[in-house]
């Protein structure tokens, strides 16, 4: 028996070839009468679409990119679920990559993405990406093409340093300075601040808020006071470990996520050290892990979950109506809040405007 065709569904439905093309690639202009007679007559015939063919076509895979720096950040489990619920109401598909927060590897893998005819990407960009040496690279996000179709990229966390690519970001600054203003308020004068790896746009703005706060309060600064780690628990506790040795008195602790202020708790308990009494202690993320630990950490919230579901709306609107090259890119700010916990409550005075009390 011989394979049926297109012409075959032509022929039983009595329209053109032309028609049958529209309905099967879900054209406009097609009334819904046609569409229900022309697909009647391919499930008749048992005709289906071939979807590698379709793809070569029209340069079209309904399938969007994720990249993320680490899958084992609690932070992005929220995320990718926006990102994926979008898809899924959309028909979309979505492929999950981790760069391991590596600027080669991310640049590798946007490389291949392109080369799969990916119709578009988010990418959440690694800490240690360099500016001038990835400068070839970043002008290029906004030039991706297949078949000279556009590749729209979201880029999250901070703005593109390519102005023409779409960002949803994070206000880095004002984060870092809720967090020690939240310290400050409950009467802490020695903070001390574990941050993410140097040389990022994230790191930068995040150790200003960390400074202006304590400015702001006439507090003096003190370098040794600031310490880098990766974003993972074990580094926190390192990092707290290296501060206690300095044996520099200090009696808040802000960490750059939940998961090095962790680890931050467990050396301190490990030393003797009362968590809030001795030292307070903040995080950032709002992940269950702050909440389960005892004391539960105060932390920034942000709406992770909106956030993946905000990137992914607004690549997916890229995709159908692209920009031009020359067109600057739309930057989507996400808001964040204080959350009080035991690590903090205890000696809490008084509380700022944007906080919740759990």
């Amino acid at each position: 028996m011989s394979e049926v065709g297109i012409k075959d569904v032509a022929r039983l439905a009595n329209v053109g070839i032309a028609t049958v093309s529209r309905v099967l690639n879900n054209s406009a202009g097609v009334s819904d009468e046609l569409k229900e007679r022309v697909l009647d007559a391919a499930h008749q015939i048992g005709y289906t679409t071939n979807p590698i063919a379709r793809t070569l076509k029209n340069a079209k895979t309904d399938t969007i990119a994720l990249i993320v720096t680490s899958l084992k950040r609690n932070f992005y489990i929220d995320l990718i679920k926006g990102v994926s619920d979008v898809c899924k109401e959309n028909s979309y598909s979505v492929h999950v990559l981790e760069s391991e927060d590596s600027v080669e590897e991310e640049m590798k893998m946007v490389k291949t993405l392109v080369h799969q005819w990916i119709d578009g990407i988010i990418l959440v960009p690694s800490v240690s990406r360099a500016d001038k040496k990835t400068e070839g690279y970043l002008k290029s996000l906004s030039r991706l093409k297949k078949k000279d179709i556009n590749i729209p990229v979201v880029q999250l966390e901070v703005p593109c340093l390519n102005p023409y690519v779409d960002s949803v970001v994070v206000d880095h600054d004002e984060l870092a300075y809720q967090a020690v203003m939240h310290l400050t308020e409950i009467g802490r004068k020695h903070i001390a601040y574990i941050s993410v790896p140097e040389n990022s746009p994230m790191a930068e703005q995040r150790l200003n808020g960390y400074k202006r706060a304590l400015q702001k309060e006439g507090l003096e600064i003190d370098e040794e006071l600031i310490i880098c780690g990766r974003f993972e628990v074990l580094e926190g506790y390192r990092c707290m470990k290296e501060l206690l040795m300095k044996r520099k008195e200090i009696d808040a602790v802000f960490a750059s996520n939940d998961q090095m202020a962790v680890g931050a708790l467990y050396a301190c308990k490990e030393a003797g050290i009362r968590i809030p009494e001795d030292i307070a202690l903040i995080g950032n993320d709002c992940v269950a892990l702050s909440a389960v630990s005892s004391p539960a950490i105060s932390t920034i919230s942000m709406p992770k979950y909106e956030y993946g579901r905000a990137a992914a709306e607004l690549l997916l609107e890229r995709i159908r109506n692209p920009k031009g090259e020359a067109v600057k890119g739309e930057v989507l700010p996400i808001q964040t809040e204080v959350v009080i916990r035991e690590s903090t409550l205890k000696s809490a005075k008084k509380s700022l405007g944007t906080m919740i009390i759990e």
